[in-house]
């Protein structure tokens, strides 16, 4: 994931930092993962937008996202920088629905809402 080096929309924190995106995650408290990276006990990257409001965070179990979905153009470049590994990111955050988002190698981000 060289794609970190090159972000203009949002940087990746360092494992002290973790802990600053916590309250993104908490409508997916039951993946016990997410937990496990915040807390330094699994490996896993932790990327946040430069305003604070979005954070995806990769973990052993896969890419989730966590926080406002309104930041296009953070998601957006974090969907490029994915989309070559064609993995699954769970999202949360938005209207405090939590849903499953495809990004397809295409960049396009298919969405389906539970």
């Amino acid at each position: 994931m060289m794609f970190a080096q090159r972000m203009k929309q949002g940087m990746e924190l360092s494992g002290e930092s973790f802990h600053k995106v916590a309250h993104l995650f908490a409508s997916l408290s039951h993946h016990l993962s997410i937990r496990g990276v915040i807390t330094g006990v699994l490996p896993g990257r932790v990327f946040l937008a430069h305003d604070g409001t979005a954070a995806i965070l990769t973990s052993p179990q896969g890419i989730f996202f966590g926080g406002s979905s309104d930041n296009k153009l953070f998601l957006n470049e974090a969907a490029l920088g994915f989309a070559a590994q064609g993995r699954a990111v769970a999202t949360a955050g938005y209207r405090g629905a939590a849903g499953l988002c495809l990004v397809l190698s295409t960049g396009r981000i298919m969405g389906n809402s539970t």
